[in-house]
Parts: structure tokens; sequence; C-alpha cells
């Protein structure tokens, strides 16, 4: 008797009809199952015996196969009885092949997504054979892209899709499958590819204590700006500002962003490309490196005269502790403006006046054994 393909740990039952055809009373006296698998096997709900079986009558008799391990498996059904036809005791051959169960993946969320291109990845299943992959542009897989139709990728958990459309939405799912079995389909994911833009022209520009990016764009499609990061050494990748982009234009389009007071190091930009639907990318790779000014300066203020507000300038050469202070024509102090210690470098700072009357104010710094004052004039 063969019980076919069989998962572990389920079950499979076979009804062994025992008939009698004899003119007298069948007795069985023994219902067993022996050979190498046999505690694979075992009889269900088995009768009281001896087990009588009138003249042209039957009993039902069900073997289970429960097996607990994968490959072919056998045993003996063995009945004891009393028939002269069929000897003191008939055996019956009991055969089975276990295998795995085909599980459905997990499809996990697309990774190393671009403009005509990204990676589907899933969950690895255990004890399976490989992985049938299904790619389409519609939720309902009527129809598929390329060769991503039950393509096999073998015990691979993952797989690149090339060649697809920019800026376009598509669905994946996949199945893993036994040497007997196929599993149904996992869930289905979701990915949109990102929209193209070509960057023709990426620079920095160092001014002082300033680094200017400019970048034009070439195309832009649905763009909705970009974020602009810097690192140091000590500092890893931060948004520091946001330029709007162009949304869908063929056109090139020029942009800039300046970032002021940096102190003396080296610094890294890149730009973070985002479109509308939130997806984004990276370009540019750029190193600048600030010097440390030569010596201590302060600046005349800008703009003076002023009105409200004005920004003062100053350079150290070294880490130093530095008072900005400003007076008024007497001599009284009006605003402290810095007060602690800088690390070398160029430094701008605004002060903004609300409440005072029109006339002469000073700013003075000193900074170990530099000190400098400059006269600034407020008019209302």
């Amino acid at each position: 008797w063969n019980y076919g393909d069989v998962i572990v740990n389920t079950n499979a039952d076979k009804v062994f009809a025992l008939q009698n055809n004899g003119n007298s009373d069948l007795s069985v006296t023994s219902l067993s199952v022996s050979g190498s698998n046999a505690n694979q096997f075992s009889i269900v709900s088995p009768p009281t015996l001896p087990l009588t079986i009138g003249s042209g009558g039957s009993h039902n008799i069900t073997v289970r196969f429960a097996p607990s391990d994968t490959g072919t498996m056998s045993a003996s059904f063995d009945i004891g009885n009393n028939s002269d036809n069929a000897g003191p005791l008939k055996s019956f051959g009991l055969q089975g092949f276990v295998h795995f169960a085909a599980v459905p993946p997990h499809a996990n969320d697309a990774i190393n997504i671009s403009n005509h291109s990204f990676t589907i990845n899933w969950n690895r299943i255990n004890n399976t054979n490989g992985y049938l992959v299904d790619v389409s542009q519609n939720h309902l897989f009527t129809t598929f892209v390329g060769e991503y139709h039950n393509k096999d990728v073998g015990t691979d958990t993952s797989i690149a899709v090339v060649n697809v459309d920019s800026n376009s939405t598509f669905y994946f799912r996949v199945r893993s499958y036994t040497t007997r079995d196929t599993s149904g389909y996992s869930n289905t994911a979701v990915v949109t590819t990102i929209l193209p833009l070509e960057i023709a022209f990426f620079n920095i520009n160092v001014r002082g204590s300033a680094a200017e990016l400019i970048w034009h764009t070439s195309t832009e499609t649905n763009t909705s700006g970009f974020e602009i990061q810097r690192k140091t050494a000590e500092v890893d990748w931060q948004t520091i500002g946001f330029v709007d982009g162009g949304g869908n234009t063929s056109s090139r389009n020029r942009y800039t962003f300046i970032d002021n007071h940096l102190r003396a190091t080296k610094y890294a930009y890149r730009l973070k490309q985002i479109s509308n639907n939130g997806l984004f990318q990276f370009f540019g790779y750029h190193e600048i490196e600030i010097e440390a000014p030569k010596m201590f300066s302060l600046s005349q203020n800008f703009p003076n005269p002023f009105n409200p507000s004005t920004t003062i300038s100053f350079n150290i050469p070294y880490d130093q502790y530095v008072l900005l202070v400003v007076y008024d024509g007497l001599g009284r102090e009006v605003a402290m403006l810095v007060n602690e210690k800088k690390s070398a470098g160029s430094y701008s700072v605004g002060w903004s006046t609300k409440n005072s009357a029109s006339g002469l104010y000073f700013a003075r710094i000193s900074a170990g054994e530099y000190t400098k004052m400059i006269k600034m004039t407020l008019i209302r």
C-alpha cells in the first residue's frame, strides 16, 4: 500500500477492508505494524481482539501514516488470523515518501532603488529547494515584466530587477518550492523607481569661512527639491539646508547654496534630491578645507550706518577665549555678543537694536592679548 507523497508532520490514512470470503467465521487475533519505520505508522482506534468477522462480512481498519522525518518510509501491516487460505499471519507492505511543505516566503521592501532598477528580497525558508519570482506593473499580475514570471532564482533570497521604467510602480511576489511541492504566493510588495535627474555640474567655491555650492540640472521630473548635507570627521551627514527644485522641466536649471561661518577644518558635501512622492537619491561628493585665519582681526560692521540690525565679523587664528561687547557713546555696556572660547576660524555675529537710540556705538573685541574697537552708527 503506497501512501504517495506526504508532508512531514502531517497525517495520511489508508483504510484496509478485512473481507471474509469463506464459509466460516474469520477470527482476527492480532493487528500490528512492523519494520524499520514501524513507529511512523499506527492503527487508528483498533478493535477489541479477537475480532470475529462472519462469512461474507468485512471490517475496516484504518492505518495512519504520521511521519516525523523526511525520506522514503516503509513498514508492514501484519494481521494474525485463523484463515485456512491466508495462513496464520497476513502482511501488507506500507510505503510513503515524506517531504517538507513548501512555505510562502515574506516579500520585504525593495532595496537599491534607482531610475531603472531595484532589488527585491525576501526571508529565507528552511528546507526549500528554491524560489519563483513574479514582477508586474499591476497588482493583479495579469501581465509580467520581461523575464520575471515564475523566474527561478535558485536558493538566492534576492534578485536585481533591471531595465525597467523610471518613476514607475511595480509589484512583486515570491513562492518557494521543494522537490515535490510549490508554496502559495507571498504577500505582494510594492516599489516605485525614482525619477530621472541629470546633474550636469556640481562644484564648491571656498570664500573665506564660507562654502558656496553650485549645481546645474539638465532635466528634472517631479523634483520637490534638494537637501544640502554636510559632514566632518567628527559629525556624520546632517542636513544643513534645502533648495526648492524645478518640478518637471527639460530646461537647464542653476542652483546655489552658501554655507556660512565654517570653522577651520575639512568638510564633505552631497545633495539629496527628493521627489514629490518622497523618493530620493544622492548626488555628488565634494570635499573642501577651510583654513584657519593667519591673524586676529575685527572687520567693520555691515551695513554701517544701520537700522535696526548689523553684522560684525572677526577672525581667530587659533583657539582662544573671545569677548565681543557693544558700548554706547558714554561707555556703557549695551550688549554682550560673544563670551566664550572659540575654535580657530572666521565668525560673524548679528546685533539687532530694538530700544537703542540713534547715535554712535562701539564694538570691542578681546581675545588673549588682541583687542580692537570699531565705531558703528545707528540711524533711526
